[in-house]
């Protein structure tokens, strides 16, 4: 794979922020796509791979590198100042979330797990390690086996006969 100079660069108005956006022909693979915001220098990155690009019917031409370019947008991704790059083309794949502090505290806050929260699924299986208080690796065992038998999105049915 060979990433040359940009074979396409323009500047973008994103948020009422002037940005200056290159792409990069990442043969075979698809368009690596870099956006440098002209005030705070800050960098994105997103690459579109060579089956997104067939999904939304853009082939490697000025025209649709144009095309490509117009539809970049910023979407939120985790806390309220995390951003990532997207493309409002159908065919293009969201960005992948990327783990953060934040995010992992509100999931953990606030997925549901049957007719209860996950925190508080979890934090049985915990009250059941500090009992019996296995060490090492034999404790992430023994908390994967009994989150697997307690799942309460997969309860138990035990029939009486």
């Amino acid at each position: 794979m060979t990433v040359p100079g940009p074979v396409f660069r323009a500047n973008l108005l994103i948020r009422g922020e002037d940005h200056v956006v290159a792409l990069y022909d990442t043969e075979p693979a698809g368009v690596l796509c870099t956006v440098i915001n002209t005030t705070t220098t800050n960098r994105y990155t997103r690459a579109f791979s060579a089956d997104e690009l067939k999904a939304a019917k853009l082939t490697k031409t000025q025209a649709d590198y144009f095309h490509l370019v117009e539809s970049l947008f910023f979407a939120p991704s985790g806390g309220v100042n995390e951003l990532q790059l997207h493309s409002s083309l159908a065919g293009m794949r969201p960005p992948v979330a990327f783990a953060t502090a934040a995010t992992a505290q509100h999931y953990l806050t606030n997925a549901q797990s049957g007719n209860e929260r996950f925190s508080q699924v979890l934090s049985r299986g915990l009250m059941m390690l500090c009992k019996d208080k296995p060490m090492g690796l034999q404790a992430i065992t023994r908390l994967g086996k009994w989150l697997l038998e307690n799942n309460p999105n997969k309860p138990k049915v035990v029939v009486k006969k």
